[in-house]
């Protein structure tokens, strides 16, 4: 039985490597911030259009008390992506710039 590993498969497995790390780093939290702070977003929306709307206020409160409560779990999300980026930009400019 040959073992049949070319250069084309050793390109696809660096690349499914590069891809992996770059999800890990970046693109799993930038998918939670983006995901925390529209719906927080859409709280404060639906809370607004629920009071002029329909004019009901206590559903309205709940939907801006919502919105109030998922401000800090969002703001913790992107603070983790703002994070990741100055790391890779360290890392970047420790080994690649001189």
């Amino acid at each position: 039985m040959a073992l049949d590993f070319t250069f084309s498969s050793a390109g696809d497995l660096v690349a499914g490597f590069w891809f992996q790390l770059i999800n890990d780093l970046f693109l799993y939290n930038a998918e939670e911030c983006t995901f925390w702070v529209f719906d927080a977003i859409t709280d404060f929306i639906n809370g607004f259009l629920i009071l002029t709307e329909e004019n009901r206020p206590i559903p309205a409160i709940y939907s801006l008390a919502f919105g109030l409560h998922k401000i800090p779990v969002a703001y913790y999300r992107c603070n983790l992506l703002i994070l990741d980026f100055a790391i890779a930009s360290n890392f970047y400019t420790t080994f690649f710039t001189q």
